[in-house]
This record gives C-alpha cells, structure tokens and sequence, in this order.
C-alpha cells in the first residue's frame, strides 16, 4: 500500500533525507566526473540538477549489477523504515493501554523490550546501509566513466 502511495520517499524526505543527500552526492560527483573527461559544458550542470540525475540514470539503469544492487539497498531502507514506523505506532498503542489499564513493572517490561528491538532492528538497519547507498553513486560514476566516457561527454554536451 505504502509503496503505491509512494509514502517511503515522504517520510524519508520529512524525517531523514537520505534521498536528498544521495541526489546531491550524484550531482556533485557527476560534475566532477564531467569535469575530469573535459566535457565543455560541465560547467553550466550545476545549474540543472534535476537534468544531472536524469543523465546519471541514463547510464546507471545500463549497469545491471549495480543497478541490482542499488535496488536491493533502497528496498531494505524502505523496508526497514516501515518496520520501524509499525514498532514505533505498536509501541505508542501500548503505552496508551497500559496508561489506560494501569501501569505495573511488569507490563511496562514487556511493552518496551519488543518496541527497543524493532526499534535498534531499524536503527542497525538505516545506520548500516545509508553509507552504501550513498556511496554507491560513486561506484556507479566511475564505472560510467571508466566505460562510457565518449558518450557521457556527447549527453552532456547535448542534455546542457
């Protein structure tokens, strides 16, 4: 449902902004990559940063395995957002109850024990895998370079 709602881009842009920074690192790496082939337009990229994203995924939607593996990273964020946003809601109707029924130690044990797991699950999880997906562009650009220089220079001299 989420995903047709397109509600993991939402909640990443309003409490994380890991989509955001890695737009900006593809950006910036891609005008720097520009750069270093001598593309004679690398100059004017930065002011069209929406075209810049669309020229990188021009090219990384050919790199198969890279590709694969940026699917596989941004689906397990997302995933691992919902889990942390359903533990997060579990843990709150808890609460609620137990405010509602009375609050002994015991209760309060078992509510929030479950809810610290699905929350450090989700914590590990974000904190583990938002270096990669940030990093990945880098890998990507360089393979971009390294294989398709000619035409990433003609796209940028068309696209700019």
């Amino acid at each position: 449902m989420g995903r047709n709602l397109n509600l993991h881009n939402l909640v990443d842009q309003w409490f994380f902004g890991t989509r955001t920074r890695t737009d900006e690192v593809i950006q910036n790496l891609l005008i720097k990559a520009a750069e270093r082939i001598g593309a004679p337009k690398f100059t004017s990229m930065s002011e069209h940063p929406q075209k810049v994203r669309q020229l990188f995924y021009h090219f990384a939607n050919e790199q198969e395995q890279l590709r694969g593996l940026a699917f596989s990273y941004w689906e397990t964020y997302f995933a691992s957002m919902y889990i942390g946003i359903i533990g997060l809601f579990a843990f709150l109707f808890c609460v609620i109850i137990l405010f509602l029924r009375g609050i002994g130690i015991f209760e309060v044990i078992i509510t929030i024990i479950p809810a610290l797991l699905i929350i450090f699950l989700f914590l590990s999880v974000k904190y583990s895998l938002v270096p990669k997906i940030i990093q990945l562009p880098n890998d990507q650009i360089e393979e971009i370079v390294a294989t398709n220089a000619q035409e990433l220079a003609d796209q940028i001299d068309t696209r700019f």
